[in-house]
């Protein structure tokens, strides 16, 4: 796998409490932030794609009028 370079500025705080995470961890700090990035592109991605099904689903008219969800949701609780 090849791998780039960035530069990221992280609050005193922030590196402060990364450097105690990968230290107790054993791993580097670029090792978390790596992790960390991919963890959340993979959840970007997830949310995309969900929001893009939940729009074609509701231009073919496949969706739920609200008041009717708060019905089905009120008989759950």
């Amino acid at each position: 796998m090849s791998a780039s370079t960035i530069t990221v500025r992280l609050s005193d705080e922030t590196k402060e409490k990364l450097e105690a995470i990968a230290k107790s961890l054993d791993r580097s700090r670029s090792y978390l932030i790596q992790n960390a990035v991919e963890d959340l592109i993979a959840q970007y991605e997830w949310q995309l794609q969900e929001i893009e099904a939940g729009i074609k689903d509701a231009d073919k008219g496949k969706f739920i009028e609200h008041a009717d969800l708060l019905k089905h949701w009120r008989q759950k609780a």
